[in-house]
């Protein structure tokens, strides 16, 4: 690591001491920034220990506090990963719309089969009603047969008796 002269933000907010301690912990940042300015750590907004825990790839992307505000800023992977899941939650929104599209004459459909099983259901219970008249005039006609079965026993065992006679 080398040690700056001085820190392009610090001479006008640092000691002289703090300055000294900052050129002993500084980070040349000029392989790192479009500026090639040097920094110390605080004005870098660093610790020494986040700048050598920095894996190559963030080295490379780092920018001084002035290039980072004067920069446009690069969209992260992160952002882009959102707008592609935005562009998919568009496309699942025009599919659903799509398919919402015919909702109204589905329900139209579904009202007219209601009518219809409700009538279904109406003929169904008139039909029940008709088997259970039809199922006490076949008893009484039941218990009306019995009676001229017994009746006919009887009239030809008279007729036998006065066939006898």
């Amino acid at each position: 690591m080398e040690h700056l002269l001085s820190c392009p933000l610090c001479p006008s907010t640092c000691t002289r001491e703090d300055l000294l301690q900052a050129n002993q912990n500084a980070i040349k940042v000029a392989s790192f920034c479009s500026c090639k300015n040097e920094y110390c750590f605080s004005c870098g907004n660093l610790t020494e220990r986040g700048y050598r825990n920095l894996g190559t790839e963030r080295r490379a992307a780092w920018k001084c506090p002035k290039c980072r505000i004067t920069s446009p800023k690069i969209q992260s992977s992160a952002s882009q990963k959102r707008e592609a899941s935005l562009e998919d939650v568009i496309s699942r929104l025009d599919n659903l719309t799509k398919k919402l599209d015919v909702l109204p004459q589905l329900i139209s459909d579904v009202g007219e089969m209601k009518t219809k099983i409700d009538d279904v259901i109406r003929s169904c219970e008139f039909a029940c009603n008709k088997v259970d008249e039809f199922e006490v005039k076949l008893s009484g006609v039941s218990d009306q047969l019995s009676s001229l079965e017994s009746a006919k026993e009887i009239t030809i065992a008279l007729q036998s008796t006065v066939n006898t006679l």
